[in-house]
């Protein structure tokens, strides 16, 4: 996230969302009329209340069998701080390269967004998704990885963390897609209200929207490089 996007976000959120809410409901809010946004939680829920509403019973009982099935502590543990140090440096270079992407992507260019219309917003945002996803996966399970290679302790956060991914992958994906119909929808109250320069205004806040989605995909992986950190402090 950057430091423009954070003042952007904090700058437009409504009071009806709660200020711990992540950048992203809290930009989505900023552009739904209604006030009511699908998919996002009430404040007041504990964690074990929503994953109640997000688990089927087939995903519950794999939670379940993997809360109650402590990994062995593995043959030849890596080192604390190697893996800390492999976990940062990858978590920098996928947050890097996919914020690279958004910025340069060809439709936030000048010379492309007099002509941009609604399909090539809708092909960018849906693009960049996809490359969030495909560098955001592999890095998650290289972590994971690493916890497991560390002791039995962060074998079993990995363990978990492998099961609620495959548990809430078809929400997440389902969720996200919000994003893409609120800058449709962004996109074709422009046209129509015809003020100046609302291109520029519009994808500046395309860019900022996709940068928080960025942020709230990395927060599953920061956690488990921040697992891997805290390892290092307890080694140290």
């Amino acid at each position: 996230m950057t430091a423009v996007t954070e003042r952007a976000t904090q700058a437009t959120a409504p009071a009806r969302v709660p200020l711990h809410s992540p950048p992203l409901v809290r930009l989505l809010a900023a552009l739904d009329d209604t006030g009511a946004l699908p998919g996002v939680a009430r404040p007041q829920a504990s964690v074990g209340e929503r994953l109640g509403q997000w688990l089927d019973w087939t995903d519950a009982i794999a939670l379940s069998q993997t809360l109650n099935q402590v990994p062995p502590p593995p043959a030849h543990p890596v080192p604390a701080a190697h893996a800390a140090q492999r976990a940062s440096t990858a978590l920098a270079r996928v947050r890097a390269d996919c914020s690279r992407a958004i910025l340069q992507d060809p439709v936030f260019q000048p010379d492309q967004r007099a002509s941009a219309d609604l399909g090539d917003i809708r092909r960018a945002a849906q693009a960049r998704q996809r490359g969030m996803a495909a560098a955001i996966a592999p890095l998650r399970a290289q972590l994971r990885g690493l916890l497991a290679a560390r002791s039995a302790p962060l074998a079993h956060l990995a363990a978990l963390d492998a099961t609620l991914d495959a548990a809430l992958a078809e929400r997440e994906r389902h969720s996200l897609s919000s994003v893409v119909a609120q800058l449709e929808q962004q996109f074709q109250q422009g046209q129509q209200a015809g003020a100046d320069h609302w291109r520029d205004a519009f994808f500046q806040s395309m860019q900022q929207l996709l940068l928080a989605e960025l942020d709230l995909r990395l927060q599953p992986v920061q956690g488990l490089a921040d697992a891997l950190g805290e390892a290092l402090g307890e080694a140290a």
